[in-house]
């Protein structure tokens, strides 16, 4: 194995001098940099970033939290492909990531402390927004450098989101115009999260702009009637959810917000909104290493 004295020989240099160009001092010229890079990839010698980081008392590894899940729950795609997102943005920083998850606020709360507390943690991604979450408040108190996937829990918070209410608007406009429906039911989690209430919003506005009745549902709710000819789900595991509970309404028009590679292969005929979870991990990246800047928004698709 090639230890920094092989790369400072190779490159013609110092030890001291190939550490601080490989750890970009500015004190080293581009050009003895560029040398020492070359000569590093020629060997195969890697910074060892844990020991670097041990030295300077913090953690090359960034936190992900995730929103507390009950056991036996459905696991959420979205996440999946915001990790993807996150891991090709993190690999030129050096940066590895710890997943913190629980099944309670408190089970939750104890692993994000751990991570900071016996880990050195002081970079966080949040999964989830909600306002006066002890999770959350806990990371504003420690001062830590986090960013919030969703709305802004209070001003300050640095947070990347989508406009879920535009998402909402239009994702009710493109069904109906694409599959000549009219009466569209809403269909949201039992636990109400801040971006269903956003894409609810939405629909609401598009159905009270063309005067036509709104109607909304829980996954878990019995339905007395149909008074409905198609089905607009919050995300596409309540769509699933929902339909496995109510297996005739399988058959109606629908679209469904998230766009995962395994749900549409269950589900090809659902419009879907795709909110881009790739790029949102990407931008959620971006802004944890770019302290002047507060808040991004990325794009969404509608897929017919």
């Amino acid at each position: 194995m090639s230890t920094i004295k092989d790369v400072a020989r190779q490159a013609g240099v110092s030890v001291s001098t190939a550490s601080r160009a490989l750890n970009n001092n500015p004190r080293i010229s581009d050009a003895t940099r560029q040398r020492v890079r070359q000569a590093a990839a020629k060997l195969g010698y890697r910074l060892n970033y844990a020991a670097k980081n041990l030295t300077s008392g913090k953690s090359n590894i960034v936190g992900l939290v995730f929103p507390v899940t009950e056991e036996g729950a459905f696991a959420n795609p979205f996440h999946l492909d915001l990790m993807r997102g996150v891991a090709a943005k993190l690999a030129p920083h050096h940066y590895e990531m710890a997943v913190a998850i629980g099944q309670t606020t408190t089970e939750l709360l104890d692993h994000v402390k751990s991570l900071v507390e016996n880990a050195n943690v002081t970079k966080l991604l949040v999964f989830y927004s909600l306002k006066d979450d002890p999770v959350i408040t806990y990371l504003r108190q420690q001062e830590l450098d986090f960013v919030i996937i969703g709305q802004a829990g209070q001003a300050g918070d640095r947070f990347v989101d989508s406009d879920n209410r535009l998402a909402g608007y239009q994702g009710t406009a493109a069904l109906m115009k694409q599959k000549g429906v009219n009466r569209p039911l809403f269909v949201v989690s039992a636990q109400h999260w801040p971006y269903e209430e956003e894409r609810l919003a939405g629909y609401r506005e598009q159905m009270a702009r063309q005067k036509l009745p709104i109607q909304e549902a829980t996954v878990d709710q019995p339905l007395a009637a149909d008074h409905f000819d198609s089905l607009i789900a919050s995300d596409d595991v309540n769509y699933l959810h929902f339909v496995t509970s109510h297996p005739k309404l399988a058959s109606l028009p629908a679209l469904c917000f998230n766009n995962s590679r395994l749900l549409g292969m269950i589900m090809p005929g659902v419009m879907k909104v795709d909110l881009l979870p790739r790029a949102i991990g990407s931008a959620a990246v971006e802004l944890l290493f770019d302290p002047a800047t507060n808040h991004r928004l990325v794009d969404f698709q509608i897929i017919n």
